[in-house]
């Protein structure tokens, strides 16, 4: 589907969002976790901010992915589905995949679960020493409009051997 480029303020009126925030610190290997523990949450959001539980998009496949730390700063909240891409971290040449376990994930009446996520490599080589974590829908004939992507808050990822 061709995307349209955002002006403005313009708003998508659906949103994926990250339910908590994530528990520090992380290491790699370790299994990446939210605040208080808890499996890392997904929601999609419509405009007013419910989850939407109902409908094809309540049950849409989504990516979980590593992002540039300082990709959106924390309060910018419109971004072109092409900034989104082209701050996708790979492994480095010769590495193992940069993130491990459960990366694709389905929804169920607009919420999703991971359940085990890991970093294999730690973030000191990314200009600003961190990461985030991204989200993504796959595309599919369900998703007529962009929906617009998750991210977490910049985080340090510390080797295992610090730990």
């Amino acid at each position: 589907f061709p995307e349209r480029q955002i002006e403005g303020s313009e708003r998508r009126r659906f949103r994926l969002h990250f339910n908590d925030k994530l528990c520090h610190p992380i290491f790699t290997g370790s299994r990446i976790k939210m605040d208080g523990g808890k499996a890392i949450q997904i929601v999609i959001l419509d405009s007013s901010g419910m989850v939407v539980n109902s409908g094809p998009l309540s049950s849409l496949k989504v990516e979980i992915l590593i992002l540039r730390g300082e990709f959106a700063s924390d309060d910018q909240e419109d971004w072109t589905e092409e900034d989104f891409i082209t701050s996708v971290v790979r492994e480095r040449e010769g590495k193992r995949p940069l993130l491990i376990g459960d990366t694709i994930i389905s929804l169920r009446n607009g919420v999703g679960s991971v359940a085990d996520l890991n970093i294999t490599d730690n973030s000191c080589w990314m200009p600003s020493r961190k990461f985030r974590l991204g989200a993504r829908v796959l595309h599919d004939s369900r998703t007529v409009e962009r929906i617009r992507e998750a991210k977490t808050e910049a985080f340090p990822v510390k080797d295992h051997r610090g730990e």
